[in-house]
Order: C-alpha cells, then sequence, then structure tokens
C-alpha cells in the first residue's frame, strides 16, 4: 500500500504480523498482547513497534497519518472507545484514511465517521472471507 502524499502508515493491532509483512519498512506497528508484541519484535526486527494501546495511541497522532487497522470490531467490548479515538483523530485531521475488514459482510465499522466510506473488495483468500473497508476525508 502506498500512501498518499507520503503519508506515515500506523497499524493497529498488528498480531502476528499478516498484515505487518505486506506494507513498508517504515510503517509503524501497534500490538499490545504481550506474546504477540514478542513475536513482531523478533519477526521484524528493522520495524517500529510498540507495545501500546491503539485506543490509548489516537489521541498523540501529530501528523496526518494513513490507519490500518486489523482490531476485531464485532464482540469486542473496546471497539467503542476505539471508535471514538479514531473519530476525535479524524475530527482533528489526523487521519485522512482508515482500512479495515471485517467478516461480517453487514457490518461497515467505522460508519458515519468519515465524509467518504466504501466496502472496497472482498479478501476470499482468507477464511472466513474479510470484507474490506476504506474511509477517506
Amino acid at each position: 500500500m502506498s500512501a498518499p502524499n507520503s503519508a506515515p502508515i500506523l497499524e493497529l493491532g498488528a498480531g502476528f504480523g499478516s498484515v505487518t509483512q505486506l506494507i513498508p519498512e517504515n510503517a509503524i506497528s501497534i500490538e499490545r498482547e504481550k506474546e504477540r508484541f514478542d513475536y513482531l519484535t523478533e519477526t521484524f526486527p528493522d520495524r517500529t513497534i510498540l507495545d501500546s494501546c491503539a485506543i490509548n495511541f489516537m489521541p498523540t497522532l501529530e501528523s496526518p497519518t494513513i490507519v490500518l487497522s486489523s482490531i476485531p470490531s464485532v464482540n469486542n467490548p473496546e471497539f467503542a472507545r476505539l471508535r471514538a479515538a479514531v473519530a476525535q483523530a479524524y475530527h482533528r485531521g489526523m487521519i485522512p484514511e482508515l482500512v479495515t475488514y471485517t467478516y461480517f459482510p453487514t457490518n461497515n465499522p467505522f460508519a458515519g465517521i468519515f465524509a467518504n466510506e466504501e466496502r472496497a473488495g472482498v479478501e476470499l483468500r482468507n477464511l472466513p472471507p474479510a470484507f474490506v473497508w476504506r474511509y477517506k476525508c
């Protein structure tokens, strides 16, 4: 993925790196679960991996940043807080674009926050298939 206007890329909920391996080396990845964080730092030694909570990190954005989120939006008791943090960062002009996915075709995780939103595709190689959402200013 290339970032428009050379905006930095921030990956939320990097997990075990399935998305991390596909994005540029200069992207920053966030993972708060220790086992996953340790795996990421060992597997991607040249990448900046932060042991942080995405909810707490959103207010620290100081420049427009492309956000890739792999944080589950369904059955996640903390997702409403993440959604609010993303909305605040977007309204401060810090998130010109966000890409996420869900396993539920009718679930639009960040509906109503961004000026433009679209279900950008379906990744059938993923099990279960992932519905990709893209949001922009």
